[in-house]
C-alpha cells in the first residue's frame, strides 16, 4: 500500500528523517539535497531546535541555519500600505511625529509641536526632490 504525502507543515522529526533516510539509500554521491527535503527541514525549525534537526537528518549546521534564515520574511517584504491621516481636526498645541520610508530606503521624519504644518507639501518636496 503506497503512503500518502502529508502537508510539509504536519510533518514530525521523525518522518523528515525517514524522507532522508529514504533519499540516502538511493543518491549518488554527488548529489545535493533535494528542494524538497530542504523544505522539509527548514519547517521543522518551527518546531524543533536546529542542533535536534540537524544532528537528527545529518545537515550541516551553517547551511540549514542559512537557510532558515533566507525563509524569513525580511523587512523590505512587507507590502506597501497607505494609511490617511486626517490633520483638520488637531488642536493648535498638538505634538505628533510622522515617520515615512520609500522602497528605496530613504527616510523622512517630520516632528511637530504646537504648530500648524503642510505636512503633505513637506512629504511631497521631500519625495520628488523639490524645493
Amino acid at each position: 500500500m503506497k503512503k500518502e504525502a502529508r502537508p510539509v507543515s504536519k510533518l514530525t522529526l521523525e518522518d523528515v528523517h525517514e524522507q532522508f533516510r529514504e533519499w540516502r539509500k538511493s543518491k549518488a554521491w554527488h548529489d545535493p539535497i533535494p528542494e524538497e527535503l530542504w523544505d522539509a527541514a527548514v519547517e521543522l525549525s518551527k518546531e524543533y531546535s536546529p542542533t535536534q534537526v540537524c544532528k537528527t537528518l545529518r545537515l550541516e549546521s551553517s547551511k540549514f541555519k542559512e537557510r532558515v534564515h533566507a525563509s524569513r520574511p525580511k523587512e523590505n517584504d512587507v507590502s506597501p500600505s497607505f494609511v490617511e491621516l486626517n490633520f483638520g481636526n488637531l488642536p493648535a498645541s498638538a505634538e505628533y511625529i510622522l515617520e515615512a520610508e520609500d522602497s528605496g530606503g530613504r527616510k523622512m521624519r517630520i516632528c511637530v509641536k504646537g504648530q500648524t504644518v503642510d505636512v503633505l507639501g513637506l512629504a511631497k518636496a521631500f519625495w520628488t526632490g523639490e524645493s
